[in-house]
C-alpha cells in the first residue's frame, strides 16, 4: 500500500450539498447571488458519455468566494432543444473561469451560452509546470492529501432524477479548485510561466469559441477497418456507419450500442470486388446484427448497402484516406528523405529543449505545427512568420525560433538521408 492509499477522502461539500437549480426563479437568485461573489469561478459539467449520442451538459456545478457551490440543472431550462443559461454568464461578468481541462468542458458550456471572457484551467497549468500527473484527483491528492472519490464519473447523468450521492460527488468535484488556482497561480509565477500559461489558456478560449471544424472521413475510425481488403467493401463499411450515425442521433444513443463496430467489420471483410452484396441472410449469420437494438434497423442497414450496388467504382473510398498535410513522419523516409532526416534532428533538440524548459515537448510546440514546419520550411528562414500562421503561441516561438532555425538550415547529406 502506497502513501497516497492511507490519505482520506474528500467525502462530502463543506458546506453541504447544495440544492439543485430547475426552476427559472431559482436559476435567477443564483444569478444574483454569483454576481455578488467575488473573484474567479469554479466550473465544472457532467455528460453522459458512453449513454448518449450528444455531447451535451446535464449538470453544471459553480463555486465562488463569497456564495456557496450551484448545481445547475441544465435539461430543466431546455426548449426545443436549446438551453439559455446566459443570465449566469451576465452575473460573472469579466470573472475568471477556473475549469480543469477546459478543451472537455468549453464546447458544452458555449452550447448552453455559458461563455467566458477569461479561464484558467488547471490541468494545462500543471502541464507547464512538468507535473508527471495532471488529473484533477492527482493534483488534489499533492497539493491538499486528500482524494476524490471517481465512482460516477463514468455514469449516465442524463438520469433523471439525479441521485443525492451523484450530486455530492459533483459538488465535490468545484469544492477545491478555487484554492488549487491560487497554488498553480503562485507556482507558475516562480517558475516564470505565468504568461505562458494565460497565452495557453487564451489559445484554448478563442479556440472554442472560433468555428468549429469537422475532422473529415470519421468513418474510417471504425475499429478493424484496417482488415477490410476492397475498396467495395469499404463503401459498404461507410455506408453502414454513416446511417448507424444518422440514427444514434435521432434517437441520443450511442452509435456502438445500436450496432458495434465489428459487425460492421465482419460485413465489410466480406465483400468482395464483384461478388454479390450481403443481404438479409448474411445480416443474420452476424451475431452483432442479431442483437435486439441491432435487428430492429435491419431493414436501414440493407438499405445502406444497397447504396452501395448504384455506386460507380470511381466512387468507391480509397483504400487509404487522403493525406492531410504532411502526414505522418514514418511515411517521409519515402515520400521526403530530407524532411525525414530532419525531422529526426529538430524533434531531437525540440526534446532537449523542452527538458531545459521543464516542459512537455507537445506543450514546447504543438506537434502539428511542428511537423508542418519540418516537412516544409519556410524560405529565406521566415520561421517566426511561419510558426504565427500555424497558430503557435508567442511564448512558444520565443523558445523554439532559434532551435528550428539552426536545425532547419542544417545541411541534409544524401547519404543520411538513405537515397541510396
Amino acid at each position: 500500500m502506497t502513501d497516497s492509499d492511507d490519505l482520506p477522502f474528500l467525502d462530502s461539500p463543506a458546506d453541504g450539498i447544495p440544492p439543485l437549480i430547475t426552476s427559472k426563479s431559482d436559476l435567477k437568485d443564483c444569478a444574483s447571488a454569483l454576481s455578488q461573489g467575488y473573484g474567479p469561478i469554479a466550473f465544472d459539467a457532467e455528460r453522459a458519455h458512453g449513454h448518449r449520442y450528444s455531447a451535451k451538459a446535464y449538470l453544471f456545478q459553480l463555486r465562488r468566494a463569497g456564495y456557496q457551490t450551484a448545481l445547475i440543472d441544465p435539461i430543466a431550462f431546455e426548449k426545443n432543444g436549446q438551453t439559455d443559461l446566459g443570465v449566469i454568464s451576465s452575473a460573472i461578468g469579466d470573472s475568471e473561469w477556473i475549469i480543469h481541462s477546459a478543451n472537455q468542458d468549453l464546447p458544452c458550456m458555449l452550447a448552453d451560452q455559458l461563455v467566458p471572457n477569461r479561464i484558467f484551467d488547471t490541468e494545462v497549468a500543471a502541464q507547464l509546470l512538468n507535473y508527471p500527473q495532471v488529473g484533477l484527483a492527482s493534483l488534489v491528492k499533492k497539493h491538499f492529501g486528500l482524494q476524490l472519490r471517481k465512482q460516477h464519473s463514468a455514469a449516465d447523468w442524463s438520469k433523471r432524477p439525479l441521485p443525492k450521492s451523484w450530486l455530492n460527488y459533483a459538488a465535490l468535484d468545484v469544492e477545491l479548485l478555487l484554492e488549487l488556482r491560487e497554488i498553480l497561480t503562485k507556482e507558475l509565477e516562480e517558475a516564470e510561466k505565468i504568461e505562458w500559461a494565460y497565452q495557453e489558456f487564451d489559445h484554448i478560449l478563442a479556440t472554442a469559441l472560433g468555428p468549429s471544424v469537422e475532422k473529415p472521413d470519421r468513418w474510417r475510425r471504425l475499429n478493424g477497418l484496417r482488415n477490410v481488403r476492397t475498396r467495395r467493401g469499404l463503401a459498404v463499411a461507410k455506408a453502414l456507419w454513416s446511417t448507424r450515425e444518422k440514427i444514434a442521433a435521432n434517437l441520443d444513443r450511442p452509435p456502438g450500442r445500436l450496432l458495434p463496430d465489428s459487425g460492421i467489420i465482419t460485413l465489410a471483410e466480406s465483400v468482395s470486388d464483384d461478388g454479390d452484396l450481403p443481404g438479409r441472410e448474411e445480416l443474420s449469420a452476424i451475431a452483432e446484427f442479431n442483437y435486439r437494438g441491432s435487428r430492429r434497423y435491419t431493414r436501414q442497414w440493407l438499405a445502406a448497402i444497397s447504396q452501395v450496388a448504384n455506386l460507380p467504382v470511381t466512387e468507391f473510398p480509397p483504400k487509404r484516406a487522403p493525406r492531410v498535410g504532411p502526414g505522418h513522419p514514418k511515411s517521409w523516409a519515402r515520400s521526403n528523405p530530407a524532411a525525414s532526416v530532419r525531422w529526426e534532428r529538430t524533434r531531437a533538440k525540440i526534446d532537449q529543449k523542452a527538458q531545459t524548459l521543464k516542459v512537455p515537448p507537445s506543450l514546447l510546440i504543438q506537434p502539428a505545427a511542428l511537423r508542418e514546419i519540418v516537412f516544409s520550411p519556410p524560405k529565406n528562414g521566415e520561421i517566426e512568420s511561419r510558426l504565427g500562421e500555424l497558430k503557435v503561441r508567442p511564448w512558444q516561438i520565443k523558445a523554439v525560433a532559434s532551435v528550428l532555425r539552426q536545425s532547419l538550415a542544417d545541411p541534409v547529406d544524401d547519404s543520411d538521408s538513405n537515397l541510396g
